[in-house]
């Protein structure tokens, strides 16, 4: 016993000379290696699928003791197992606005710090809620950027976040049901209309862009998801309402190419004369391509594709696919609605060499992004901390009750200081206006209509909210 009280009184006197001689293993994040963070004076490494994002720019936040971190959770990893290009893309919209804050002197000369976080495991699971644990409890992050309406749900209804109420905002989810989560729990945003609002255009554009269907079935086939079945539903009812004959088809995000088949065999047999694909690029691709094998749902067949938002990518106006579904009609939440798009575009075109108006999306996670730094800089007024309820409070500070001032590097400083005064102020993204309806957590705005034309992809209209 008495060997054993030594012991323990060496151990508590180690401890009390490290903590008095004021050791620390870190003053930052690089201190720790590539794969490591600083939290309070002690490197630990990041959990799997998590790195730090370098936004780019002048400033590099994680060289500073000071930074303010934020997580961006996204499922990185497509079906196929390659990276999701609309997810890239979406990161590095992130990265852009980031990195114009920082360089415009931050928040009260402190930095944003970015850490992503690729949410797809080994096999096609999902390991979000041990990151979001993670980033919250040892990161101390008081804001996360996440992606789908699947994984909205799931790290809204996480008990870690609710307690301490981490704020969360999506640039793409789009489930109707997101809106009664946000009634129960609160401070889960969207920038993105609801799957409600693109049935309603979807349907419009049945009408117009193929008005013989009417008198014709039309299937909608959907991925078995909060937001396949949410929207697919949706649209279903809509069609029925409007005179259409339909029959809704779940399957499984990258399933067995032999259920694919199978449901594309059950497609020929009733005949339906056209099909709304709400699902992504590397399932639609199967699809279409094993359509082929049947003459009644080939182009020359007279079969007509139309599609949600998921699905707008580059690569379904590729080579083969791009030639089969020329002329293919979809929906989507509208690029480049806003005042803010045109220098949102050119400073992406210049830094990515990309469009950003080839994918769905890209411009509402520039704005995610924004909006997420503006509620910040509302919570540090008076000198208070940034947590993600103060955050939350900012976002009802942002309404449509002024004239807009666009999303824009210059306009940083005059919008920030206005919110730390803790004036109300009105925004405008690149994505469209952003008048949030407080009572749903998510913004009015606009959807477009887009096309696969000459193996590409074009906006053809924008459709008001």
């Amino acid at each position: 016993m008495r060997t054993l009280l030594a012991l323990t009184t060496v151990l508590l006197a180690g401890c009390s000379f490290t903590t008095a001689g004021n050791f620390k293993e870190c003053s930052a994040d690089a201190d720790c290696g590539s794969l490591g963070v600083c939290n309070h004076g002690y490197c630990l490494t990041l959990p799997e699928g998590c790195r730090r994002e370098n936004a780019g720019g002048t400033v590099d936040p994680f060289k500073e003791a000071d930074r303010i971190p934020v997580a961006a959770l996204l499922p990185m990893t497509n079906s196929a197992g390659g990276v999701d290009d609309s997810e890239l893309r979406g990161i590095e919209a992130m990265r852009l606005a980031v990195s114009e804050v920082n360089d415009a002197k931050g928040l009260n000369n402190r930095h944003f710090a970015l850490f992503v976080c690729d949410t797809t495991a080994a096999g096609g699971g999902t390991r979000a809620t041990a990151q979001l644990e993670w980033m919250v409890k040892n990161l101390e992050v008081p804001a996360v950027i996440c992606s789908g309406s699947d994984l909205m749900l799931e790290l809204s209804g996480n008990e870690t976040r609710q307690a301490a109420g981490t704020y969360l905002i999506s640039a793409t989810a789009t489930a109707s049901s997101l809106s009664k989560r946000f009634e129960t729990q609160g401070n889960v945003w969207r920038v993105a209309p609801t799957d409600a609002e693109q049935a309603r255009v979807m349907v419009n554009v049945l009408r117009s862009e193929y008005p013989d269907a009417g008198a014709r079935d039309v299937d909608v086939i959907y991925e078995d998801s909060q937001y396949g079945s949410g929207f697919g539903n949706d649209l279903s009812t809509l069609m029925l309402d409007a005179g259409f004959t339909t029959t809704g088809r779940p399957f499984r995000r990258g399933g067995d190419t032999s259920a694919f088949i199978n449901l594309v065999r059950d497609l020929t047999n009733t005949g339906p004369r056209a099909a709304v694909f709400i699902g992504f690029p590397p399932d639609l691709n199967t699809f279409v391509t094993e359509a082929q094998a049947y003459p009644n749902l080939t182009p020359d067949g007279g079969f007509r594709w139309f599609f949600g938002d998921a699905a707008k990518d580059p690569t379904i106006a590729a080579g083969r696919l791009g030639d089969l579904l020329d002329g293919s009609f979809g929906t989507a939440p509208a690029q480049g609605a806003g005042s803010a798009f045109t220098t949102f575009r050119d400073a992406y075109r210049t830094r990515y060499g990309v469009d950003p108006l080839a994918f769905s999306y890209t411009s509402h996670s520039y704005d995610a992004a924004w909006l997420l730094m503006l509620s910040a800089a509302w919570a540090s007024q008076n000198g208070g901390a940034i947590t993600g309820a103060r955050m939350g409070e900012g976002m009802t500070r942002m309404q449509a009750m002024f004239p807009a001032t666009p999303l824009r590097a210059d306009k940083w400083i005059t919008l920030s200081d206005d919110l730390k005064r803790g004036t109300t102020v009105n925004v405008e993204g690149a994505s469209g206006p952003l008048d949030f309806d407080l009572d749903a957590g998510v913004a009015r705005s606009s959807y477009e209509v887009w096309q696969v034309f000459n193996n590409d992809i074009r906006v053809v209209r924008i459709v008001p909210p």
